[in-house]
Parts: structure tokens; sequence; C-alpha cells
């Protein structure tokens, strides 16, 4: 048998899609198989020519400028290459492939691509449909890498629009490029460690585990997902991590504002101005205040932290107080100061008052959530009070207590003067905590301890 026969037999029938490309200028196949006129439903004719690219008609009209530039880029020989495009037959079938070609230069000059298909539809159209799914179903979806440092493999329009990355930017997109090489970026920081535990046990168990993590917005601002992580094997036989997620961000919020609206209903029985510090967005606004006040113009309203809180303090702290009042915050607003924070800082300092008097003040800045911090503070009441303001103290002190009796979740007040802490309420389960009964916590509210 001749030897150049059957090699010109396995090129022509058993090489799935081979052709030859003249890659000069315009590149134009110059030989097509049979089994190519098979796949594509057309005789040779209607492929080969040496002027012009004929195949290039049956590349889909979403893919001819890339197909185009993919034949360009060959400038020399012993290159190889591969492209994914779609094909679509005389009988207007759509086959994905992929085309590799190596180039050869030939005696004369001429730069030779010899090309060869590889059928992708049946993966497509998988993908095509897992895709639909991802994109349609109101989750968040993700595969990534078991590398040390994750890698995003795939990630669904419903989570980019949850991290505020759906929008077509620059900053959007080299964000993605950034958690794409290192998933590490996108999750929060205070939830990191835990999110390393997920992927270990997830790995380690063979099977999802369930969970609760904040991971960073495209603006600045955190999301609260609720997702399973599984351990999983892609179509090349990788292990991969897999993520179904929901975002849970308003649930969590209105959860923190219920536990911050308990907190500040308990302390507007002692103080008399509250004002609440958002670290996160950098705002504050007054949410208490008692006596007539300017600040009732303005309940409710966010301002800026920083600005507002020197406005304030310029306007009505004592010139003599006043640096030492600018130091107090200047320290809460020091970086990672209230993050540390374990101790709530107080200060004592003489203002004005609205009714244009000065009188001295007791401020406390109490932590009451991971973003949120709460400054509070109410006039220094006279050494000597009279026997009337006594009373309503010791009815002050009653009603705290049948008021922390009523809240549903653990609370519990003190009030710290110099070195000495008083307990002022506790609710039961605070007492049961601290293995005493309501009975037995009463007295201890009635006498000041050394810190």
């Amino acid at each position: 048998m001749n030897t150049k026969l059957s090699a010109q037999n396995i090129t022509e029938n058993c090489i799935y899609g081979y052709h030859e490309y003249v890659l000069s200028l315009p590149p134009h196949v110059s030989f097509a198989s049979n089994n190519l006129t098979t796949i594509l439903r057309v005789d040779k004719t209607m492929l080969e020519s040496d002027e012009q690219d004929l195949y290039l008609s049956f590349v889909h009209p979403l893919d001819t400028q890339r197909y185009i530039a993919f034949l360009c880029s060959f400038t020399e020989a012993n290159q190889t290459k591969s492209l994914q495009y779609c094909l679509v037959t005389a009988d207007k079938k759509e086959l994905f492939v992929q085309d590799t070609i190596t180039t050869k230069l030939q005696r004369d000059g001429t730069l030779i691509g010899y090309s060869t298909l590889c059928d992708l539809t049946s993966s497509k159209n998988k993908l095509t449909k897992l895709q639909f799914l991802n994109d349609t179903i109101p989750c968040g979806f993700l595969r990534y890498t078991c590398e040390t440092q994750p890698k995003i493999t795939y990630i669904n329009s419903h989570l980019l629009k949850i991290l505020k990355l759906d929008a077509n930017t620059i900053k959007n997109a080299e964000l993605l490029e950034l958690y794409t090489q290192n998933l590490f970026l996108l999750i929060a920081q205070e939830d990191l460690v835990k999110f390393k535990l997920f992927l270990n046990k997830a790995y380690s168990y063979g099977s999802p585990i369930a969970g609760e993590l904040s991971v960073k917005r495209a603006d600045g601002s955190k999301a609260r997902l609720f997702g399973w992580i599984t351990k999983i094997k892609n179509e090349e036989d990788c292990e991969e991590y897999q993520t179904v997620c929901i975002d849970v961000t308003e649930r969590e919020q209105l959860t923190k504002n219920n536990v911050l609206n308990n907190y500040v209903r308990a302390l507007q029985e002692i103080y008399e101005k509250i004002f609440e510090y958002n670290f996160e967005t950098k705002s504050v606004k007054c949410i208490q205040v008692d006596e007539p006040s300017v600040f009732k113009k303005i309940l409710n309203v966010s301002m800026n932290m920083e600005e507002a809180t020197k406005n304030w303090l310029f306007k009505s702290v004592s010139l003599t107080d006043l640096p030492k009042v600018n130091s107090y915050f200047d320290q809460i607003f020091t970086s990672n100061y209230f993050d540390e924070m374990v101790k709530p800082p107080t200060i004592e300092y003489e203002a004005l008052s609205s009714d244009g008097s000065i009188n001295r003040y007791q401020g406390i800045f109490l932590k009451a959530s991971e973003t949120v911090g709460l400054y509070c503070c109410h006039k220094i009441k006279e050494e000597l009070a009279n026997e009337t303001l006594r009373l309503e103290n010791v009815t002050l002190k009653q009603n705290l207590q049948q008021l922390a009796m009523r809240f549903s979740e653990g609370c519990a007040a003190f009030e710290v003067k110099g070195e000495n802490v008083t307990p002022l309420y506790a609710s039961d389960n605070v007492c049961e905590f601290f293995g005493y009964t309501t009975a037995e916590w009463l007295p201890l509210m009635q006498k000041s301890t050394p810190l």
C-alpha cells in the first residue's frame, strides 16, 4: 500500500474537520478534507479558494471578527494556537468547535496553517443550560478552585448584582479581576477566618457546609450572605468548590435594628441625649433628646460624623474643657480604636445648655454593634440633692428594674463613676447567666464596686 495515499486518506476522512490555510493576506482555506465537507454539508468547491476565505461564510456572524483576528495573529512558523467559535452548516445547524492551528513555512516562503477541529457542541449546550439556570435563579452562584488562594472560575449575574458589580464600569472590571485572582479579597476581614474554616470542612467532609458571612460590595458597603459550600469535580475532572448563596442583608439589618432599638429604649431612661455613630457610613445622628434643644430640629438626620461632632463641640463645650473633649472624640475616631474598644470611655465637661446656662455633663461612648456606637450624656446633678430628687432617683431605678424584666434578650446596664461601677439593672437571663436569682441581684444594685 502506498504510504502517501494512506496519509492522504487519513487527512481526508479520519481527522475531524481537517483543513489547511494559506496564511498570507488575505488568509484562506486552500484544502478542505472530505470530513470537513461532510460536517458542513457542502462540497470542496464551496470551501477551497486561492483568493478568498470561503470557509468564513460558515462562521457564525457573532464570531467572524474574532475568527479573522485569530488567523491574522499567525506570523511565523511553529506556532500553535486555538480558538472556540460557532459554525453554521449548510442546513442551518450550529456547531460549537475548537479550531487548533499549527503553522509551517514552505520552501517558497509561504506560511501554511494545518487545522483540526474539536466538536464542543454537546458540552457547550450543557454549559449554556447551566448558565441560563445560574443567571435566572434568585440565588448567587459561585465556583472557585481548591487552591490555597482560591481563584473564581464562574460567578453568575445575580451574585454580581448582590455585590454591586453588575454595572459595566472600569472600576468594577478591575475589582472583579482582583477577586477572580484571589477570592479571599472579597470576604469581609472579620469573617475571613470563618470562611477558611468552612472551606477546610467542605474539603475534608465531602458534604455541603452551610453558614453565614459578610462580603464586600463595590461601593464599600457589606452584604450578608447565607449559603452552602460543597466540593465538586468540574468538566476537566479537577476539584472545585461550589457555593450557592442568598442575600440576607435586610434580615440581618432588621435584627440589628431591633436589638439596637431595645438598647436605646433602656438608655433613654438614664441619658438626656443619645447620638448614634455609624462607623461604616461615617455618619452621626441625634436619636434622643429630652429637654428643649436645638438637636430636636435635626433629630434622626444623618450628618458627617467628624464634621458634625467638631461643630457641636465648638459651639457648646466650654473653652476650658474643649481640648479635653476634642481629644476624647479624636481617639474614638482613630482607626481601629472602635473595633478594639473594650471598656467604654467616659468623660466629664462643662457645656452650654439650650436655656443659656452652663452645666456640667457626663458622657459615655458605648459599642452597640460591630459598626454602631452610641454617645450618651446627661447633666451631673448636685451632690446635695433634695429629698424629692432622691425619691425620683429611687423611682427611676425601680422603673429601670421593671423595664429590664420586659426584655426578651439579655440586657444589663452599669453606671461608671471614676474607678467605681454600680449595677443599675439586669434582665432575668443575665441574672441567670451570672448565677443569681433576680432577688439576689437587686441588693447588688444598691452599692458600688471598684473596677
